[in-house]
Parts: C-alpha cells; structure tokens; sequence
C-alpha cells in the first residue's frame, strides 16, 4: 500500500479543487447562455476536500464554504482551456487559503 507525504496530500487536494473549479466554470457558462439550471449537477468533491482537511463543526462548514464558493465563482472570469492551466493557480490559492485556517 503506498502512503502519501503532505506534499502528495496537498497536490491531491489542488486536483480535486480544480476539478471543481473547472467543473463549475462550465456550469456558470451554461447557466449564463440560458442552458442548464446550476443545481442539476453537483459532485460533491468540496465536500470530500472539506472532510479531508478536517472540517467538522457547523461553523467550520459555513466558513469553509464561504472561502470555497468565492474562489468557485472566480472561475468564470477565466477563460476555459483544455490542460486547465488558467485556473492551475486558483486551485493552489483556494487551498492555500483554506489551509491557512482549518489546517
């Protein structure tokens, strides 16, 4: 069985957070088009890096949360790109942010 450094942990993280990110600038640009309602297609993945970094009480969801949708916003100002490239480093600051306080 392999076991994962922090660092591995981490970038684990950063995928999974631009998966999401990359997954929601494609709803925002559909819902803006008028084509799909945002609600039909959530995967849950914040709430397995919110689990993953610790996250328990009420509180901490509601400030996790907070912290997570502003950075799954932004994402519609980039411009969508195969590789992801342009929301690589959103990803890395979400985490970054989201560590500074529950880590």
């Amino acid at each position: 069985m392999k076991t994962f450094t922090d660092e591995d942990f981490k970038l684990l993280l950063e995928e999974m957070i631009l998966a999401d990110l990359n997954h929601s600038q494609l709803l925002f640009g559909l819902t803006n088009i008028g084509l799909d309602p945002m609600d039909n297609h959530y995967l849950g993945i914040c709430d397995l890096v919110a689990c993953f970094i610790g996250v328990v009480t009420d509180e901490e969801k509601d400030r996790f949360m907070e912290i997570y949708m502003e950075f799954m916003h932004q994402s519609s100002t980039f411009p969508i790109c195969p590789r992801n490239e342009a929301l690589r480093g959103v990803s890395k600051k979400c985490l970054d942010d989201l560590l500074k306080v529950f880590y």
